[in-house]
């Protein structure tokens, strides 16, 4: 899975080796990354979607435990370079 967040507050998923893609917008706290709305594959997915997150050298990690959160629970993402 890639995690697209653009400064402008513009998001855009994306099952690699797949072709499903959901976009939408973003906001972003100390420890909570919440995907305000989506468009494109999202399933059942209800807004605003809030997860914990927590941050590591070069990205962040999607903490565990989090029903709503469930498709990103517990992966890591670090920055594209």
């Amino acid at each position: 899975m890639a995690v697209s967040l653009q400064p402008d507050g513009a998001y855009r998923v994306e099952e690699l080796g797949g072709s499903r893609i959901a976009r939408g917008r973003y906001a972003a706290g100390a420890d909570l990354l919440t995907f305000v709305a989506g468009q494109g594959d999202v399933g059942r997915t209800r807004f605003p979607l809030k997860c914990r997150v927590a941050g590591m050298y070069g990205g962040f990690r999607v903490g565990a435990g989090q029903p709503a959160c469930r498709a990103f629970e517990g992966l890591s993402f670090r920055r594209a370079n």
